[in-house]
């Protein structure tokens, strides 16, 4: 199962679109519980993949 994001990332390229990203920003997801960080967060997490 793939996320919105990535879904609208691949069908985007998919018609020839291009992503960009900006690893510096933090961003947020408010669900059932609040997630924050960067990619740089996730990069310093032992075992962690991107």
């Amino acid at each position: 199962m793939l996320s919105e994001d990535l879904m609208f990332c691949k069908r985007w390229r998919d018609i020839g679109g291009k992503i960009h990203g900006a690893p510096w920003f933090e961003v947020g997801h408010i669900g059932s519980h609040e997630f924050r960080g960067s990619l740089f967060d996730i990069a310093a997490v032992p075992g962690a993949a991107l």
